[in-house]
């Protein structure tokens, strides 16, 4: 999932982190990277997340929200749940991939006791 760039005055001081949703990103096994400078995403050809250093998030639970929509992405990779993912950015599988995650994150967040808010490029997801 590709994100607005993360400005300097937006970021951070301290980053308080949420135990449960710590403990499930550990327990998925997922590889997760924190090595981004201005986007996140997950790349099923490699079977890795990628993100930006949490204290560039504006808060712990956009952190939380992005690193578990991307974490719902991979649980579709072909050795896991092997869900289409589409070609391109507009065709029905990444829509439909795109819905899958944002639907994920969502009862993700309301399960481990994340206020669960919609950025925009969540929302123009949806709209494909």
């Amino acid at each position: 999932m590709l994100q607005p760039a993360f400005e300097k005055e937006h970021q951070l001081e301290t980053f308080s982190d949420n135990s449960k949703a710590e403990n499930l990103l550990k327990i998925s096994q997922a590889k997760i990277y924190y090595d981004q400078i201005d986007r996140c995403y997950y790349t099923q050809t490699f079977d890795e997340i990628h993100l930006v250093e949490k204290k560039q998030f504006s808060s712990e639970k956009e952190f939380y929200n992005t690193a578990l929509h991307e974490l719902i992405h991979w649980t579709g990779h072909n050795s896991r749940e092997g869900r289409t993912f589409g070609k391109k950015k507009g065709d029905k599988e990444y829509a439909r991939e795109e819905l899958v995650a944002e639907i994920g994150s969502y009862l993700l967040c309301k399960e481990l006791d994340i206020d669960f808010e919609p950025n925009q490029q969540n929302v123009s997801y949806v709209k494909h």
